[in-house]
């Protein structure tokens, strides 16, 4: 017997490739384990937006615009300047998807210019009807058609007044094309964004016109909240 005894050889597999060795060098031009991109982090040189998350909210698979000006994505965490540049820029566009920040900051900059319009509008008003004898301006109070008679027939009110009305048309078709983009975000289809010209239409009806101005502000809160899906992204479209 020889000393000391010699193991028996391990059958070798014919199909198996070869591993590293240790303390040998990988070969020239291959990646090393240092360099590899991690799970799920978008390779080197990929162009911004095309793998999942990149631009994103943080939830798997959305992409997002990394460029205020791509309107073929929704811009999320967007600044109130360039929520509201998007929200003229995409005046009747309604493919796409649009973010809560796009939504909610646009909704903000029509207050503050309704805001301004109503102020002008009642700085305008006030003194003139403070002008009228008593007796007419208890009855222009009192009567919702002849107030609007007495402000169309007055020049200066009639201008302001006019302004406010522009601008109420003005914006209406990019509300229901922000709306419509911010459902699909949620993975709904934007139609029912034209819940909200019905809601306004309802709302002059009598008794119960308050309560469907309530509704309707109430359905614009939901747009704004409902949460961003993945499966949004089947509404995206080029632009």
């Amino acid at each position: 017997m020889t000393y000391p005894p010699i193991p028996p050889e391990t059958p070798s597999n014919p199909y198996a490739s070869p591993g590293p060795q240790p303390g040998a060098l990988p070969s020239y031009g291959a990646a090393s384990p240092q360099d590899a991109a991690p799970y799920g982090a978008p390779l080197y040189g990929a162009p911004p937006g095309q793998y999942p998350g990149h631009g994103g909210p943080g939830y798997p698979g959305v992409r997002g615009a990394t460029d205020p000006d791509d309107m073929t994505l929704p811009l999320y965490k967007a600044s109130f300047g360039a929520a509201v540049k998007r929200f003229f820029k995409g005046y009747v566009r309604f493919r796409g998807r649009a973010s809560k920040s796009e939504y909610w900051w646009a909704q903000l900059f029509q207050v503050l210019i309704s805001i301004v319009l109503v102020i002008v509008l009642l700085a305008v008003t006030m003194p003139q009807v403070m002008d009228l004898p008593r007796s007419e301006a208890n009855r222009l109070s009192g009567d919702q058609a002849a107030m609007l008679e007495w402000m169309i027939n007055t020049p200066s009110v009639a201008v302001v007044l006019g302004i406010l009305v522009l601008y109420s048309l003005a914006i209406l078709l990019p509300n229901l094309a922000l709306g419509w983009r911010r459902l699909q975000d949620a993975n709904v289809p934007g139609g029912w964004t034209f819940a909200t010209l019905a809601f306004q239409v309802l709302s002059n009806l009598p008794i119960i016109g308050s309560l469907i101005s309530m509704g309707a502000l109430a359905w614009l809160i939901v747009i704004g909240t409902l949460s961003t899906k993945p499966e949004g992204q089947r509404f995206d479209r080029p632009v």
